[in-house]
């Protein structure tokens, strides 16, 4: 009896890896064939679309008056009702943030799934930092490293509803050209909406509810005249040299008035100074952004070149551009405290706290 049970139990195991092997084997092509359609087809077959939003704070959606309110939020619900699809997305945006710090962080995130769209939104902080064509060089590094780490994923770009500076749109235009993206002139649909700018935008920058509501309906517009392809593959560079790395430097070589404490050199106190020593033409600085936060002073080789505001209503880690377009090479970066900042009292954060340099030599291609 014994043996006429255990005859019985395998052969129901024995039926059991059968069937489920028919259907792993069964369901196998149709995945296939998911993994290979191109956005379009997920589109109107009702896949859930996958995407990946890089940017500062409009790629943020802020100025909304609520989450569902950010022009994403607002897309997500429109690709529902005309296609029944659902979208999730992944977020590495950060207010303020810069195609630099856009890069870096990129560079430094996990992606929690195959992206079928990149939404890159920046622009309007780069003009602050940057002349357009080191803007270039910043921007193809980005676009080439969403390409790398997303390879199947369809690229859109924004052309920011604020930004005023022509260079930084032209440039916007022409890589995103060349690489396949497709760009989103934002300050055109703001032009052509008849709505005046005062009732789209919550400040002089971030749009409003209504603002978004026209971001999302021009991306709508967009994805349905999308063309029926596979998305482009990378391709030669169009103004970099070389893909660059970007470089942690964490070693002081010199500093007055400043402790060391969970990973951050910290000052309160005005006057107190900090330096390093790295090599590159693009510097940037991981600090800590916090309530307490006040002003400093950057000096490149002994030269004053520009302050810092280390204040923020929330405490976060930052990732910000000091200079681009130096000349290649050592370069000696040095802090200096000019304030004391902020005192809240049951807030344990120094005015300014720095956990090391970013540093990158990017080059462009020699001119002919």
């Amino acid at each position: 009896m014994t043996s006429i049970t255990k005859r019985k139990a395998i052969f129901a195991f024995s039926l059991l890896i059968t069937v489920i092997a028919i259907l792993v084997l069964s369901l196998k092509p149709d995945t296939a064939i998911m993994d290979n359609q191109t956005l379009s087809e997920k589109l109107n077959n009702g896949n859930t679309i996958y995407y990946l939003v890089v940017g500062d704070s409009i790629g943020r959606g802020a100025g909304a008056e609520r989450k569902r309110d950010t022009w994403h939020a607002q897309l997500e619900r429109l690709i529902k009702q005309r296609y029944g699809a659902d979208m999730q997305g992944q977020h590495v945006s950060q207010s303020g943030a810069t195609a630099f710090e856009g890069l870096y962080k990129l560079r430094n995130t996990e992606l929690l799934y195959p992206a079928d769209i990149v939404f890159l939104v920046f622009g309007e902080n780069d003009r602050k930092y940057m002349k357009s064509e080191d803007f270039a060089l910043h921007y193809e590094l980005l676009i080439r490293e969403a390409k790398a780490r997303a390879p199947k994923a369809e690229i859109i770009t924004f052309i920011e509803s604020p930004l005023t500076v022509q260079g930084i749109a032209d440039q916007i235009q022409a890589v995103s050209r060349h690489y396949g993206a497709t760009p989103i002139d934002m300050r055109e649909a703001y032009a052509q909406s008849g709505i005046k700018a005062e009732k789209l935008n919550r400040d002089q920058v971030h749009p409003n509810r209504k603002g978004y509501e026209l971001y999302a309906k021009t991306i709508l517009q967009t994805l349905d005249e999308f063309p029926n392809r596979a998305a482009p593959g990378s391709r030669e560079a169009l103004y970099v040299q070389e893909d660059s790395p970007i470089h942690l430097t964490r070693t002081i070589e010199d500093q007055q008035g400043f402790l060391y404490e969970t990973s951050y050199w910290t000052s309160g106190e005005k006057g107190s100074s900090i330096r390093y020593q790295v090599q590159g033409n693009t510097i940037g600085a991981v600090i800590k952004r916090n309530p307490n936060g006040g002003l400093v002073d950057v000096f490149i080789d002994s030269h004053y070149y520009r302050t810092i505001n280390t204040n923020w209503p929330l405490v976060k880690e930052r990732y910000i551009i000091l200079a681009a377009g130096l000349e290649p090479g050592n370069h000696q970066i040095e802090f200096m405290t000019n304030d004391r900042g902020h005192r809240f009292k049951g807030l344990d954060e120094k005015p300014f706290q720095l956990a090391g340099i970013l540093s990158a030599t990017i080059n462009g291609k020699a001119t002919e």
